[in-house]
């Protein structure tokens, strides 16, 4: 459920629209980038600093990656922990 609502933010920061980017500026950058932009220019970074790294020309989104690294390897879960007294006794 975490990486579903990581998703769904990671997703929503990626489509939203530019708010506080010039003009000029976001006409360059990729629209899948603009909410990105304006939560990392938000949380201190640097306007022009931005428009450098996402402007450049080798930048692209990789979903490929992006899917896999929202996948979970359920062999990794502690299921013994559902098998404790107190688990038991709580159900």
């Amino acid at each position: 459920m975490k990486y579903f609502a990581i998703c769904i933010l990671f997703t929503s920061l990626l489509t939203a629209q530019l708010l506080f980017f010039h003009p000029a500026y976001a006409k360059d950058i990729n629209p899948v980038f603009k909410n990105l932009l304006t939560r990392l220019h938000m949380d201190g970074i640097e306007e022009k600093y931005l428009h450098t790294l996402f402007t450049h020309p080798e930048l692209e989104l990789m979903c490929k990656v992006v899917a896999l690294n929202l996948i979970r390897n359920e062999a990794n879960l502690n299921y013994a922990q559902f098998l404790t007294k107190e688990s038991v006794n709580k159900a």
